[in-house]
């Protein structure tokens, strides 16, 4: 889960590419993992996240506070 939220992905081992534009100085993030809450916990305060790779397809659900 920790390496999820970081944003690598522990199947195919891609990560967040950062990318540097000099003329604009901007800086672009192309994310390789998204998250999202598919189970809102209410009172009890814990959520189930499901975690997709766009790379290799990977799809996980953690559970979490």
């Amino acid at each position: 889960v920790d390496r999820l939220n970081k944003g690598e992905c522990p199947s195919c081992g891609q990560k967040t590419k950062i990318f540097f534009d000099k003329n604009t100085n901007t800086t672009f993030k192309q994310e390789v993992i998204s998250a999202q809450i598919i189970k809102n916990g209410g009172c009890s305060g814990v959520n189930d996240i499901e975690y997709k790779c766009k790379s290799c397809g990977l799809k996980e659900v953690y559970s979490q506070v």
